[in-house]
This record gives structure tokens, sequence and C-alpha cells, in this order.
């Protein structure tokens, strides 16, 4: 499974449905691959659920790579 965790991006998305921020390191990947991303919003009462699973996966991240 590949993972974009905070600026970091996994070398590779493979192509599917993604439930993943807009962030600097997606657009980075997706401008160096063949793929046609469509984005969507997200509700106003799924934010603090989406934010919140984005920031914690970061951290993860950090704590296991420390």
């Amino acid at each position: 499974m590949n993972n974009f965790i905070g600026e970091g991006a996994a070398d590779q998305l493979p192509e599917g449905l993604h439930e993943l921020l807009n962030t600097d390191a997606l657009g980075k990947l997706l401008n160096e691959s063949e793929l046609q991303p469509i984005f969507e919003d997200i509700d106003i009462e799924d934010t603090a659920d989406a934010l919140s699973r984005h920031i914690a996966t970061a951290v993860r991240q950090a704590i296991a790579e420390a």
C-alpha cells in the first residue's frame, strides 16, 4: 500500500480510488505520472475526520522514522 504522509510521498501511486488530501507531495507525484486525477470537495462535516487521519498518519511515520 502506498501512502502520502506529510510532505513525503510514496514512489508510486497505483491507479484507483484513493482518499488523500490534495497536498504538494501528491501534486508532484501526479505531475510525474500518467494518471488523470479527479478531486472532489468533502462535506464540511467530514473535514475534521479527514484532517485528523492525515495528521495521525504523518505523526505515526515521523515517530517510526525517529
